[in-house]
Order: structure tokens, then C-alpha cells, then sequence
């Protein structure tokens, strides 16, 4: 079966759900740990499917991005009102409604937070 690549920009808003567990080090200083898990049901604002290969039929370029749940790991540390985390998401399969079609889509994230409150 010939492989070839694709580029889909995909566009989200999701709304996980998860338990984080904190390491008290100090007043001040902690350490986190997150487990996520994150549905499938987002809200796609203009996501695309763009094939990069002529050898494949038209059809293709007409399918439809549909994601499906996965996990994410991360841990962080907080100072004072400082937060910073890092997050890995597993695997999605963006095109699942189609058996003859896989994607490899996971995502690393570095993330930085201010509590206001």
C-alpha cells in the first residue's frame, strides 16, 4: 500500500478532564503531577486536510477531520503565583472514521501560568 504525507492544520478548542496531585515542598515551592483525559468532541474552528502527493486519488483531499480521545501526562512546579508545566498528549487518530487512513498526531506542550486569586 503506498504511504505518502499529508498536512492538516487543525484548529481546536477542547475541554479536558483529569486529577492533579501536588508535592508540597514548602509555603511556597510545590511540585504537580497531571493525569488528562481529553474526549473527542472539540469545537473545529477551520481545520484542513492538504495532501502533498499527486499519486494518490482526488477523493482524498475531501475528508473529513474528526479526532478521537486521548491522554496526557504532564508535571510542573509552582512558586509563589508562578506556574510552569510540561505536558505530553497521546496519540489521536484525526481521520478515524476512515479504515484505509491513519494519522500519528500527539502533542508536547510547554505551558506557563499566573494565578490571579
Amino acid at each position: 500500500m503506498p504511504t505518502f504525507k499529508a498536512v492538516i492544520t487543525l484548529n481546536t478548542v477542547e475541554f479536558p478532564i483529569g486529577l492533579r496531585h501536588y508535592f508540597f515542598l514548602n509555603k511556597k515551592l510545590k511540585l504537580f503531577a497531571n493525569v488528562i483525559f481529553i474526549p473527542s468532541y472539540s469545537l473545529n474552528f477551520n481545520s484542513t486536510f492538504e495532501k502533498q502527493s499527486t499519486t494518490q486519488s482526488i477523493l482524498a483531499s475531501y475528508l473529513k477531520i474528526n479526532p478521537s480521545h486521548s491522554f496526557a501526562l504532564g508535571g510542573g512546579i509552582g512558586y509563589k503565583k508562578l506556574n510552569g508545566e510540561m505536558r505530553y498528549s497521546t496519540n489521536r487518530n484525526l481521520l478515524n472514521k476512515y479504515a484505509s487512513w491513519y494519522t500519528d498526531y500527539f502533542a508536547f506542550s510547554l505551558i506557563l501560568g499566573y494565578r490571579i486569586l
